[in-house]
């Protein structure tokens, strides 16, 4: 069964946790993986008249960047963890075990959106 994620993301500034800040964030560091909490929505589903499989389409109804490092990491983990237990393959190597340059991908040198000086900034 295929699943299909509609390309275009919450018009509203409220649900819409990518933007402009956001942006700017990401053009600063575009190595960096983007993680993100996001919730979809189916909005239509499909059907192959050759196959006669039916198929969602969803659409991103709330997204939200997670600009905390370690939170972002704990949530690649997890992430890792859900995948092996769906697929009952072990879990992806991460940037580390595969030897990629960069030590983490989620450091602390990642600029971070929405902080006040004072509070670890």
């Amino acid at each position: 069964m295929s699943v299909k994620i509609k390309g275009s993301l919450p018009k509203e500034k409220a649900e819409n946790g990518l933007g402009d800040e956001a942006r700017d964030v990401i053009l600063a560091t575009p190595r960096k993986p983007v993680v993100v909490i996001a919730v979809l929505q189916t909005v239509e589903i499909t059907q192959s008249l050759a196959s006669l499989e039916s198929s969602p389409v969803l659409r991103i109804d709330r997204i939200e960047q997670i600009t905390d490092p370690s939170e972002a990491s704990a949530l690649i983990e997890r992430a890792r963890e859900l995948s092996a237990v769906r697929t009952g393959d072990a879990p992806l190597p991460t940037a580390e075990e595969n030897d990629v340059e960069e030590s983490h991908p989620l450091d602390e040198s990642i600029p971070v959106i929405g902080r006040r000086k004072g509070k670890g900034a």
